[in-house]
């Protein structure tokens, strides 16, 4: 299966959805299943695959870039966060045994839904800056929220510590996004599993470039911000008026397929 199929929880996430049951190791998907927005960015994996080869992509507007670099052979699925928003959560759940909890404990952790949605999310891009990204993008978060701000890090900023350093002298909770990769059978919570939680337990979200976080959070209705970055393609996300509906068109809302029609797109319905 493409190493992209393994990321997000994307895979187990169209597993459990398809079976209605738990599913851990999701089965192979043959071809490539888009794994980020390409808007901005084509996405890159099926630039290397085989002609005979499908690619699963979110909506009609990722069909016409593809198009327009010339590649054919794909399908329209809608996005795996949409299937994410239709499962029962008690199905992305398995009693854990001790020693996983012990394991899971020293995992990233879901940030905690509280009873109301209090806050902003920010999602920094810090490119080749690191600390000084973070510390002009901190003074720019704040001349936005002077209420609670949780920094959304990725795994790997996490680890700097000058970049966590300059979002807790700005008063910052910090949240560990975690790895992108799943952990095959385990039932830790996958990304998007763990990125949906975080983003509930928000009433605001915001980032300083163009990305799918801000297509999730619109997708939920969340007022979304762009700080930093001015561009055509940011305009329909950050008006909410089109926000939600911009982001239901990107993410192919009107694409998400029943449980037994997804087995026959996969090739799963002859699976056991």
């Amino acid at each position: 299966m493409h190493e992209h199929n393994h990321c997000y929880g994307q895979a187990q996430i169209l597993a459990v959805y398809a079976t209605n049951a738990r599913c851990w190791s999701a089965p192979s998907i043959p071809g490539h299943l888009q794994h980020d927005w390409d808007l901005t960015t084509a996405c890159s994996g099926d630039r290397q695959l085989n002609a005979s080869l499908t690619a699963y992509l979110w909506s009609l507007a990722s069909r016409e870039r593809r198009q327009r670099t010339n590649l054919r052979n794909h399908v329209i699925i809608g996005a795996p966060w949409l299937y994410l928003l239709a499962l029962d959560p008690v199905l992305l759940e398995l009693p854990l045994t001790v020693t996983e909890q012990l394991t899971q404990a020293s995992q990233p952790q879901s940030v905690a839904t509280p009873t109301t949605p209090e806050g902003l999310l920010f999602f920094p891009t810090h490119d080749v800056d690191g600390e000084h990204a973070a510390r002009r993008l901190a003074t720019q978060v704040r001349e936005l929220q002077s209420g609670p701000v949780t920094v959304a890090l990725s795994n790997q900023d996490f680890q700097v510590p000058a970049i966590r350093r300059t979002y807790a002298a700005a008063d910052f909770a910090q949240h560990n996004l975690g790895a992108i990769a799943d952990d095959s059978g385990s039932p830790a919570p996958r990304y998007l599993s763990r990125l949906l939680t975080a983003l509930r337990a928000h009433c605001q979200v915001a980032a300083n470039a163009t990305r799918c976080e801000l297509l999730y959070a619109a997708s939920l209705e969340k007022p979304v911000h762009v700080i930093d970055e001015t561009t055509p393609w940011s305009r329909p996300l950050t008006d909410p008026k089109t926000a939600t509906i911009f982001a239901d068109a990107e993410l192919g809302r009107e694409f998400v397929l029943s449980p037994p029609k997804l087995r026959d797109v996969l090739e799963w319905s002859n699976r056991d």
